[in-house]
This record gives structure tokens, C-alpha cells and sequence, in this order.
């Protein structure tokens, strides 16, 4: 057995190791514990730093949101020159973005800017709002042509719409920076890139004509300016012989951003843009009103509104017929702005005038009138305000009481004032009509008679005398009647207008009457009656075949459009 001292000298050694351990143990402890501190001091740090970067980040990203935004918003405020400054400062910054992110399509491109901030979206309006820039200040096509090159250089593999779009507005900014040869190499190479659509001819087309109504004045050489219209002309006719309008890579939605490629539109292109003023308004008789450009109305108020000289040189001859055609077509608009009937109201009332131009303003104010009653108004097709109706008779109405005026423009007159709308609850009182149209219908002069007549088709309670005139024997007067027992009693009077129109013993100028309203009564019946006078052969006479000709037009218009005839509203003569 072990003796005492061993005893006590294990139990030494026992307890000496335990308080080894146990130091050992509390060591470790507080090192542990030492080293979590570290850590969460370590961790709070990293996480202060993290919200410190993202603050920086989030401020940053809306320092740049409010550099973007700001630059739409001083281009709409109207502070152009700020505006330019202020894209072109946000440009620099969006492009070193671009190269430090070796970003190589527009997608890639967004990545790299805040999920506030489409970058795609915001370089579309930016080309946008630069291209109404450039068209305002021409000036700032130098700026845009960088701009096109630093994007298609930035951006080489981008296959979208931008793809497309770049590179055409880039050619156009060439050609209104006065660079040619630049403008023409972009458009070639877009046209070798896309050979089998229209776009490329189209915008170059576009391109030569803005640039050439811009420098033509300036630089004094109309020569320039007949050789870019011919060239766009030319352009154009070559878009017409491909049938492919956009890419298939451009989707519909994105068809706006570019400039109209369709037949019609092309045609309006080479008839109406690229013509002189004569060239316009005798295109604009020729097309449908729903395919009229959108500025017509300043066409027809230039070429209302431009003063003739008095001598009768035969410039102003052309400068009358082209306003004889602007006032005809004032009846197609289907609505005249206040512009328009001051300047056919300074027509009736200028004495320098030609008499048929201030009849025939006359008589484009009497259609206008007769359609803008009430039920028009409602309906938002009148053809004139309520104000406008009201200046309109008044100054009619002055017109006809002024005795200076020749005879045959105060029926004239007279014939207008009676379409006022009776509907309209602020009308001017009708009293002055009746008399007046009373005492021209008893009058012994034949043309007072017939602008009675016409009169009483828009007055139901002389219906009687117009059903009295309609078989009566004066020729003259039977003629006029066609016209008004159309407008009062269409129904009542068809077989009467039909069985004049059949009459082989009828004089020439009362058939033709009858068969210039009968489309207006009924369209499908006036078909009828047409090829069955067709086939009994009784139009031997070349004016009769003319009128059924015309009559065989308008009665199929009316029959698809019942306003299918002038424009919206159907003519009454």
C-alpha cells in the first residue's frame, strides 16, 4: 500500500493539474469571448459601412435620376439652352457608365444604372426630345450626330429598335447640320444593311426634303433645292417598289417612331410634301379628306389670306385659280377654325375680289352653317362654333341689307343666312328671312326668283310654293326648285325628280337637275334608274352622259358614306 506521502504528493499533483485545466479553461473563455466582441465589432462596422455605401449609392442613384429627369423637364419649361447643357452633361456621365461596364447592347446597358432609372427608356426620350431640338434649332445636329456615333460605337452587338433608329436619325442630322456627304453615307449604308424594306429610302426622302425647305431661303439657290426634290421624289418611287415596310426584328408598337411607310402615306409624300403650294391644294382635291396631312388648314388659310396685287398680271391669275381651289376645299374641312372663316369673310367683303370667289366663300360659309346646328354641336361634327355661326349671319346679314353690294352677291347672301340652325337657342331672329325671301320671290328679275326658290328649300312653311314651282312651267325656276324640294320633301318630291329625269322631252339643263339631286334622295333607286336609262339608250347626249356619270359617283359614295360627298358633309350644289 502506498504511504501517506504518496497520497498527499498525488492529490498535490491532482489538484495542481485541475487548476491548470481550470485556468486553461477560463483563458480560452475570455479568448473566446474577446474574439466574438472582435467579431460583432467587426460585423456593426461592416454593417455601418455596408449602410453608409448603400446611402452614398441611393443618393447617387438620385443624383443621377434628378441630372436625367432635369433634362426633359428645362426642354419642356422652355429652356432650350439649359436643356441642350444639361443632356449633354448627363450623356458624358451615361457613356463613361457604358465603357467603365463594357455594357455592349442596350439590355447589358440597363444593369448598370439603378432599377428607378431605365436607361432604354430614358436614351429613347433623350433622341426624342433631341430630335424635336434639332428641329427647332438646327443647330444642335452637330451635338446629335456625336451623340448617334458615341451610341453606335458604345453599343456595337444592340440588335433592337435602337438598332434601326439610330442610324437613320443620324443621316437626317447630317443633312440638317449641312453635312451631305456624311447624311448620304448613313442613309447607303442603312439601305445596304436593310436592301428589302422601305425605311431607308423613306427617312432619306424625308430627310432631303426638311433640309431643303430650311437652306433654300437662306441660301438663295432654288436649283439646290429642285435637285433635292427631285432626288426625294425619286427615293420615294424606289420605296414604292418594295414590299416590305419595316424589319421583322421592329414590332408593331414601335411602327410610330418612324416615319410612315405605307402606300398612302408615300403617296401623300410625293404629292402633297415635296409639291409647291399649287401642287398641295390640287392633291388635296384629288385624295379623301381622312387622308389629308394634319396642317392643311394652314395651307388653305396661306393661300386664303396671301394679298393680290391689283394688276392683272398673269401671276395673279394663277394666285386666283389656286384660291377659287383653297375655297372649294374649306368645304371639306370638317371643321372651319375661327382663321379660316375670318379670311373667307375678308374674301366676300374685299371689292377687289373676283365676283366667283366671294360667291364661292359665300357659299363655303353656307355649308358650314347649314351644319352646325344643335344635333351637330352635340355630336362634336359641327362644322362651326356657336360663336362662330352667330358672327357668321351677322355679317351676312350686313351684307345683304348693304346696297352698294352687286345684286348677285346679296342673294348670295341671302341664300347662306337662311341655313342658320334655327335649333341653336341663341340664334339671330329669322323675321328678316321670310320677308326678304317673300319679296325676292315676287320680284320680276328671274335670278331673284331662283334664289327665292333655293331659300324656301330650308323654310318648311313655304313648302307649298316650292311643290307649286317643282310643276310649274318656267324652266328656270322648276330648276332651282329640284334643289330646294330635295332639301324640304325629298320623299315627297322623288317621283316628281324621277320622271324628269326619264323624260326624253325634258330640256337638257332640267334633266340634268333632276339627276344631279336624286343621289342625295335615294342613293340605291338613283342606281336603278340609272342603268335602266343606260339600257333603254336614251343618254345620246354628251352632257346628259356626263351627268350620269357624276350622278352614278355621287350616288355610290352616299350609299357606303352618307357623308361621303365634299368631304363630311354632301354639297347641295
Amino acid at each position: 500500500m502506498p504511504s501517506w506521502f504518496c497520497l498527499r504528493d498525488a492529490m498535490k499533483s491532482k489538484r495542481k493539474k485541475a487548476t491548470a485545466n481550470h485556468k486553461q479553461k477560463r483563458a480560452q473563455k475570455r479568448a473566446r469571448r474577446a474574439e466574438e466582441a472582435d467579431t460583432r465589432i467587426a460585423e456593426r462596422e461592416r454593417a455601418l459601412q455596408e449602410q453608409a455605401e448603400r446611402h452614398q449609392e441611393r443618393r447617387r442613384q438620385d443624383a443621377e435620376r434628378a441630372m436625367f429627369m432635369k433634362c426633359a423637364q428645362l426642354w419642356h419649361d422652355g429652356r432650350d439652352a439649359e436643356a441642350h447643357e444639361a443632356y449633354l452633361a448627363a450623356w458624358e456621365r451615361a457613356k463613361a457608365k457604358l465603357r467603365d461596364g463594357e455594357a455592349r447592347t442596350l439590355e447589358a446597358a440597363d444593369t448598370l444604372f439603378s432599377k428607378d432609372l431605365s436607361f432604354s427608356f430614358w436614351f429613347y426620350e433623350f433622341l426624342i426630345t433631341l430630335s424635336d431640338m434639332v428641329l427647332v434649332y438646327p443647330r444642335y445636329a452637330n451635338t446629335g450626330i456625336a451623340i448617334c456615333r458615341d451610341f453606335l460605337a458604345l453599343l456595337p452587338d444592340e440588335r433592337g429598335v435602337m438598332h434601326y433608329y439610330v442610324p437613320l436619325i443620324l443621316g437626317g442630322y447630317c443633312y440638317l447640320a449641312d453635312r451631305d456627304e456624311e447624311g448620304a453615307c448613313a442613309f447607303e449604308d442603312f439601305i445596304r444593311a436593310t436592301p428589302n424594306t422601305r425605311l431607308g429610302y423613306v427617312h432619306w426622302a424625308k430627310a432631303l426634303e426638311k433640309s431643303s425647305k430650311r437652306r433654300a431661303p437662306n441660301l438663295g439657290a432654288p436649283g439646290n433645292r429642285r435637285a433635292d426634290i427631285h432626288r426625294a421624289k425619286h427615293l420615294l418611287e424606289k420605296a414604292l417598289t418594295i414590299s416590305s415596310l419595316f424589319p421583322s426584328e421592329i414590332s408593331s408598337d414601335d411602327y410610330d417612331l418612324f416615319e410612315a411607310c405605307t402606300d398612302e402615306e408615300i403617296g401623300t409624300a410625293l404629292h402633297f410634301d415635296l409639291a409647291d403650294d399649287n401642287g398641295k391644294l390640287a392633291y388635296l382635291k384629288s385624295c379623301p379628306v381622312h387622308i389629308w396631312p394634319a396642317d392643311v388648314e394652314k395651307l388653305l388659310l396661306r393661300a386664303l389670306s396671301e394679298p393680290q396685287s391689283e394688276s392683272e398680271s398673269e401671276s395673279e391669275q394663277v394666285e386666283r385659280l389656286d384660291r377659287q381651289l383653297a375655297i372649294e376645299l374649306t368645304r371639306r374641312l370638317k371643321f372651319m377654325d375661327s382663321e379660316i372663316v375670318s379670311a373667307l369673310l375678308d374674301c366676300i367683303e374685299d371689292d377687289a375680289q373676283p365676283m366667283s370667289l366671294r360667291i364661292a366663300a359665300t357659299g363655303s360659309l353656307a355649308l358650314a352653317l347649314e351644319h352646325s346646328g344643335i344635333e351637330d354641336q352635340r355630336r362634336s361634327s359641327a362644322m362651326l362654333s356657336r360663336l362662330a355661326v352667330l358672327n357668321v349671319d351677322e355679317a351676312l346679314q350686313e351684307l345683304y341689307f348693304d346696297a352698294d353690294v352687286p345684286a348677285e352677291l346679296r342673294r348670295a347672301a341671302l341664300e347662306a343666312s337662311v341655313r342658320v340652325p334655327a335649333d341653336l337657342p341663341d340664334a339671330l331672329p329669322d323675321a328678316w328671312y321670310n320677308a326678304e325671301v317673300e319679296r325676292a320671290y315676287a320680284s320680276e328679275d328671274v335670278a331673284w326668283r331662283k334664289s327665292a326658290i333655293l331659300c324656301m328649300g330650308y323654310m318648311p312653311h313655304w313648302a307649298q310654293t316650292v311643290r307649286e314651282a317643282l310643276h310649274g312651267d318656267d324652266e328656270a325656276i322648276r330648276i332651282s326648285a329640284i334643289y330646294a324640294a330635295r332639301q324640304s320633301m325629298p320623299e315627297e318630291s322623288w317621283d316628281t325628280i324621277v320622271a324628269i329625269a326619264r323624260d326624253a322631252q325634258a330640256s337638257l339643263p332640267l334633266r340634268v337637275a333632276a339627276m344631279a339631286n336624286m343621289p342625295f334622295i335615294d342613293p340605291e333607286g338613283t342606281l336603278v334608274l340609272l342603268d335602266q336609262l343606260e339600257e333603254d339608250g336614251d343618254i345620246a347626249d354628251r352632257d346628259l352622259r356626263t351627268a350620269v356619270s357624276q350622278a352614278r359617283i355621287a350616288a355610290e359614295a352616299l350609299r357606303s358614306s352618307p357623308c361621303a360627298v365634299c368631304g363630311e358633309h354632301p354639297d347641295d350644289e
